[in-house]
């Protein structure tokens, strides 16, 4: 059978981090590493392409639908 996702809007947020993941690494003293006093500064990210999690109703009229398909694919 196959798959039919339902069509859902994106949901553009922000997430904020105490920290950039992906900060480049420092040289300081003649010493590579992170300088801990701004390694967790704020750092926000934008997250974009996804949508809001299903919520529990939405979820289970989810599978409520899909048991209906299922028994219209099997014929009972």
């Amino acid at each position: 059978m196959p798959r039919l996702p339902p069509p859902r809007h994106e949901h553009i947020h922000e997430v904020a981090w105490g920290g950039n993941p992906d900060k480049p690494v420092e040289r300081h003293d003649g010493v590579y590493g992170i300088a801990p006093r701004r390694s967790f500064e704020k750092w926000v990210e934008k997250r974009m392409g996804r949508c809001r999690q299903w919520d529990n109703e939405a979820r289970l009229l989810g599978l409520k639908l899909r048991e209906l398909v299922m028994q219209l694919d099997h014929g009972d």
